[in-house]
């Protein structure tokens, strides 16, 4: 039966009663009354439902054990009497609810079941007054916030020995002014779902003794502006799971019966970027499956140990000290301020650091992790971190890094050490801030174009391969150790020099510009590409070759070796000069240029012959064919010490001799020559000079006369 509001007086309302009177009673038949004005108050009955639309207002106590339906759709209905019961209060649209009747200890007890789905609820004047639920002994309260907003002073849930007390907010706020008491005396448990939201100053879960509380947080937020206490006195527990947010900006306290379960995708924050927030006394330990957050703007300790597979993510400006053995495996994050170690081995071998915006300090401690990122903010301190890898997108790195690999996607700088054995250089640059910041001369440095080196003093490394550039400033640059063969196409530029170490070949093919002096001292220097004006020095056991050019000089050694092309090809130097005890290889495979080697001067310098000139030779040449071995140069002085042939065919075995700087090889069998001039630089195939029968007649005619002559003057002395 629906009864609306102020209609008892209706014709209608005296035919339905004596309906009730002939055929039953009306408690067997449910009735929904809507009031739109005054609603006398008194007691609903279970199974009737009383509805308070748009103008209704509410002039006594009521004792609702039925069904109140709180359904205005704007402005705010105040109680001033008493509301009592153990049956429904619901809110249902986006009217104000303002409950100021006192019902136990000077606040608003509601051991019903209150659920609100729209609107706002609020105990006491403007949500004041303290809220209590399972208020008696053997009482139930419970409240569902699925969409609307309850606020309140203190709440005392399961507030008598024996009272149960549930909330459950799904999505709305629930607002405490105070504190908040998950089991004052009796029990209670607390759900925070969905988008649903919980706020106040203090929070204990399990207050006295006797008491059990229950927290569960997934998928909403908790949040207090003072301490969370868990297991106070009683019993308690805190669950925070995937999606779930707690944040506390005091402290977190957990008593001798309490348990917190930090949950794989929940989240425990410490402090709100204030002075306070201390998880666990600074001592306790936890597990952590989740998320713990430290965010302070002053410093704090932390001595305690996370274990788990969580996640620690350090906010705020003030500096957090670690300096329990901590097992957690998931990320470390540190966004803002200072991660600091009080001691060595404070992280997990499994975690993986990376640093954006904030900073980590090594003191003197060492430790070693999974992984190490940065892309803005610094590592620094006199210790060393190591990692398997070390990604370097920004900031700066002051402290160690051990052993591992290292890639640099954006402008970084190390201003420390790091014994890493590879460096990747796609993007951004790596600036070094003094001599030796790769401890390891056996470190590949490898790049694209869009990569940078900065040296800040002399570094030694394994190789060079790739695209990236390379600023020498005013140091020497080591490369080779590794004994490798790499391919370097980038830039070496400034004032610096280069060394070509080690027994591999490195291969120049970009347009270098760097003028300091360059050194070849072991293996094969290569030059595709171009050398500014660099002196070069190929050193005994080096050996300089390549179809590129040096603008600047090259002097050759003892024990050195100069072998231009690839096999073969032309290389342009502006000056040359072969020291006594060098070798100059020259390769002959054909008669075009490129298909000889040669030595191009660039006209403003002269050659300077010296050493031994050994010649490799395939195929068979026509006569007047000419090599230009040496071209272009402005002079041509001295000599060399020998000339030596590998050949094949038809030059096999051929030997030289020198007159003058004309070195002269044997004849062939077709009557040919090879002769080298040290005056063109030009090795030349010609025939070999073969006398005319008439004049090898004339020659033995002579012969004979002679003879004649000879016996003649011997008879006559012996008379």
């Amino acid at each position: 039966m629906t009864v609306v509001g102020n209609a008892l007086k209706s014709p209608v309302f005296v035919l339905v009663a004596w309906a009730c009177l002939l055929g039953g009673a009306p408690s067997a038949r449910a009735a929904t009354t809507t009031y739109t004005s005054a609603y006398a108050g008194g007691t609903i009955n279970p199974g009737d439902t009383v509805v308070l639309d748009n103008g209704a207002t509410i002039e006594g106590a009521i004792t609702n054990n039925g069904r109140l339906q709180f359904n205005q759709t704007s402005g705010t209905l105040t109680m001033s009497s008493a509301l009592t019961g153990s049956g429904t209060l619901s809110l249902t649209n986006a009217g104000t609810l303002m409950l100021t009747g006192t019902t136990v200890s000077n606040g608003i007890g509601l051991d019903m079941t209150t659920t609100v789905d729209s609107g706002r609820l609020l105990i006491g004047n403007n949500g004041g007054r303290s809220l209590f639920m399972g208020n008696t002994n053997g009482g139930v309260g419970t409240l569902s916030i699925n969409g609307g907003y309850v606020g309140n002073g203190t709440s005392y849930l399961g507030y008598e020995a024996g009272g149960q007390a549930s909330v459950t907010v799904s999505s709305g706020t629930w607002s405490n002014g105070s504190f908040t008491y998950v089991g004052w005396d009796g029990s209670a448990t607390l759900d925070v779902t969905g988008g649903g939201s919980v706020s106040g100053v203090f929070c204990s879960i399990g207050k006295n003794a006797g008491s059990v509380g229950s927290v569960t947080v997934s998928g909403g937020t908790m949040s207090y502006s003072s301490n969370l206490t868990v297991a106070e006195g009683g019993t308690g527990s805190l669950t925070i799971g995937n999606g779930g947010l707690v944040v506390v900006k005091g402290n977190v306290v957990r008593g001798a019966s309490g348990t917190i379960s930090l949950n794989a995708g929940g989240t425990l924050q410490i402090g709100t970027g204030t002075n306070t927030g201390v998880l666990l006394g600074g001592t306790g330990s936890l597990t952590n499956n989740g998320t713990v957050v430290f965010n302070r703007f002053n410093a704090s300790t932390y001595s305690g140990v996370l274990s788990g597979s969580g996640t620690v993510t350090k906010l705020g400006l003030g500096t957090l000290t670690l300096s329990g053995n901590n097992g957690y495996t998931g990320a470390t994050n540190v966004n803002g301020g200072v991660l600091a170690y009080g001691a060595s081995n404070v992280l997990s071998d499994s975690t993986a650091v990376t640093v954006a915006g904030g900073s980590v300090d090594l003191g003197s401690s060492t430790d070693t992790v999974a992984s190490f990122t940065i892309t803005s903010g610094s590592l620094f301190g006199s210790g060393k971190l190591t990692a398997a890898t070390y990604a370097l997108g920004g900031g700066t790195v002051t402290g160690n890094l051990g052993g591992g690999s290292m890639t640099v996607t954006a402008n970084s700088g190390l201003i420390g050490t790091a014994d890493v054995t590879s460096v990747s250089l796609n993007a951004g640059g790596l600036t070094l801030g003094s001599a030796g910041r790769f401890t390891s001369n056996q470190v590949a440095i490898t790049g694209s174009s869009g990569g940078n080196l900065s040296l800040g003093g002399n570094e030694s490394v394994g190789s060079l391969a790739g695209g990236f550039n390379v600023a020498l400033g005013s140091a020497t640059l080591s490369t080779g150790n590794d004994n490798t063969s790499t391919t370097y196409s980038g830039i070496l530029s400034s004032s610096g020099g280069l060394t070509k170490a080690g027994t591999g070949t490195f291969t120049l093919s970009g347009a270098n510009s760097y003028t300091g002096a360059t050194a070849v001292d072991g293996g094969r220097l290569l030059v595709d590409g171009q050398l500014g004006n660099t002196a070069v020095a190929v050193n005994a056991t080096g050996l300089l070759g390549g179809s590129g050019t040096i603008l600047g000089g090259v002097t050759v050694a003892s024990s050195g070796t100069l072998a231009p092309g690839n096999s073969p090809g032309v290389l342009t130097v502006g000056s040359l000069s072969l020291a006594a005890g060098s070798h100059t290889t020259m390769e002959i495979t054909g008669t075009s240029a490129g298909l000889y080697d040669q030595v191009f001067g660039t006209g403003s310098g002269g050659l300077t012959y010296g050493g031994t000139l050994d010649l490799v030779m395939t195929g068979m040449y026509a006569d007047q064919t000419v090599f230009n071995l040496f071209r272009n140069f402005s002079s041509y002085t001295g000599n060399f010490a020998a000339v030596g042939l590998d050949a094949t065919g038809e030059y096999a075995g051929l030997t030289f001799s020198d007159v003058d700087g004309v070195w002269t090889s044997t004849e062939t069998a077709n009557n040919q020559r090879l002769v080298f001039s040290t005056t063109t630089g030009n090795l030349s195939v010609l025939a070999a000079v073969v006398p005319e029968p008439s004049t090898c007649a004339m020659a033995l005619a002579g012969l004979a006369c002679g003879g004649w002559q000879m016996f003649r003057r011997r008879r006559l002395k012996a008379a």
